[in-house]
């Protein structure tokens, strides 16, 4: 397909590794034609297996209502960190689409790990000199008990399919069913809710979840983490320093978009991105706003990850997912070419000696978006030392001046504080609870507009280069130019008082 002459990849591309590996058949007549098909046939039958040993499903009658939901495989080949082939991957995929609410399933949330809490935990072992361990469940979707009375189709070159009355009834959740998720977390959370709440050494109680997982679930120990959700992970705990790299994720985006072998830009063109306009004329068709969604949110996850230097430009881009044009998608495309001349690029931080627990920077440009006027926040956030979390985003609403930008900024990295440190006291830090938040202007805590403040290293201090934000915030007073400021922002002042 085209978008405004600009080349998309089609729908139907296969994605293959840089050397030329296969890693997603699009069909089953697809495998069926391969020379490795008996592999791929193998990988069904272990699936099969699995789900039979699982009691998945069972067979049973068509329901009289004749109403079945479909499945299909899905087949892809599974790499390691170095993206070499390692498994023949087979998934039945129940088709959820075809699902209706308060039929066939009722709530689907299902809370998943934040980013930044993964950072956090790297952080926090990197400073305790500790590694952290990798546990993999098998199958994790297939151990949720399915919650209402679902049938669904007999998966193609399996039983009784020739038979036009039968089907299977499911028992447990499938993937692609909008609650799978859901269930899943229940089902893990009622393990994790049985285990002892008794004192013991966290030696034993890291081996305690071990045990009490591995008795339910079928589980693979991967040993010290190196690879997780795109991430790889380095420690060198002699030099205090913990790297995180993309590099991996990163090329199978550029394979995925056809654009491992595109020319590489060595900036990223900030100032036209930034001078990125809406959409004119008539609407992008579905298509495009769905390739140009796919490959946007696949830079969001690389710049939430471990790429915080295309934080800005990648959400420029975002705010344009439902409408965007030829000029978006080249923009877009010029971040992943950048990604592909810094490929090897990791996020490098090196904890200090006895520095402060939790340290935050936050900044604000003002009225730079082009067609809002609206301003951009920035923070940046160091446990001991080693990065954490960062975020760069457009501001809710217009600010008058730009101390009333850069207060705002103060305002919402303030709640991205507030988060860390209540994670932080779960992990049993010694955040102190009482300290409040300290604001300081510059990158000093000696140029504190707090008198009172002397060094603590469990107290959060947030530091901003405006003077006259951290004057609005500092001073409890009920300023006459500062009373338009939405209330949503002064809960920094009750936070700071405190």
């Amino acid at each position: 397909m085209v978008m405004d002459g600009t080349a998309l990849v089609a729908s139907g591309q296969q994605l293959r590794s840089t050397n030329g590996i296969l890693l997603e058949l699009l069909s089953l007549n697809e495998a069926k034609l391969r020379d490795d098909w008996d592999k791929w046939q193998q990988a069904m039958i272990n699936e099969m297996t699995s789900m039979n040993k699982m009691v998945v499903f069972e067979l049973a009658d068509i329901p009289l209502d004749g109403k079945l939901i479909g499945v299909r495989w899905v087949f892809k080949l599974k790499l390691d960190a170095q993206r070499r082939a390692t498994q023949y991957k087979d998934r039945l995929v129940a088709q959820g689409y075809a699902q209706h609410q308060g039929l066939d399933y009722d709530q689907t949330f299902s809370p998943v790990v934040r980013l930044q809490t993964v950072q956090m935990l790297l952080a926090l072992t990197q400073q305790y000199g500790l590694y952290v361990s990798q546990l993999d469940v098998s199958t994790a979707f297939l151990n949720g008990k399915i919650d209402k009375n679902i049938h669904v189709q007999i998966p193609p070159t399996f039983e009784a399919q020739e038979n036009d009355s039968k089907c299977y009834k499911l028992k447990k959740a499938l993937y692609g069913l909008k609650q799978a998720g859901r269930l899943w977390h229940a089902a893990l959370d009622e393990q994790l809710q049985a285990l002892p709440n008794r004192a013991m050494s966290t030696t034993s109680r890291v081996q305690l979840v071990r045990q009490q997982l591995s008795s339910v679930f079928s589980i693979t120990d991967q040993g010290n983490i190196s690879h997780n959700i795109g991430l790889s992970v380095q420690y060198r705990h002699e030099e205090r320093t913990l790297s995180i790299d993309q590099s991996g994720y990163i090329e199978g985006i550029l394979v995925k978009f056809g654009m491992n072998e595109a020319w590489t830009a060595s900036m990223l063109a900030t100032e036209s991105i930034n001078n990125l306009k809406p959409r004119e004329g008539d609407a992008a068709s579905a298509e495009e706003v769905w390739h140009y969604a796919l490959l946007v949110g696949s830079l969001l996850w690389i710049a939430q990850g471990s790429r915080p230097d295309i934080a800005f430009a990648v959400g420029r881009c975002t705010r344009f997912v439902a409408n965007p044009s030829g000029e978006h998608l080249t923009a877009a495309k010029r971040i992943l070419r950048y990604l592909k001349g810094t490929i090897k690029v990791s996020l490098t931080t090196v904890a200090p000696v006895g520095g402060q627990m939790l340290t935050g920077w936050a900044d604000s440009d003002w009225a730079s978006s082009r067609d809002c006027r609206r301003s951009t926040s920035g923070y940046v956030f160091t446990i001991d030392g080693l990065v954490c979390s960062w975020s760069s985003r457009l501001q809710p609403t217009v600010a008058n001046s730009s101390v009333e930008a850069e207060y705002m900024a103060l305002a919402g990295a303030a709640r991205e504080l507030l988060w860390t440190t209540m994670f932080l006291h779960k992990a049993k830090q010694p955040m102190s609870k009482t300290a409040g938040i300290h604001v300081s202007a510059g990158t000093s805590v000696l140029h504190s507009h707090n008198s009172k403040l002397t060094f603590n290293r469990n107290v959060p201090i947030l530091h901003s280069d405006s003077s006259g934000a951290c004057a609005i915030a500092n001073d409890p007073q009920h300023f006459k130019k500062t009373k338009h400021i939405d209330i949503a922002h002064f809960f920094l002042r009750d936070e700071i008082a405190s």
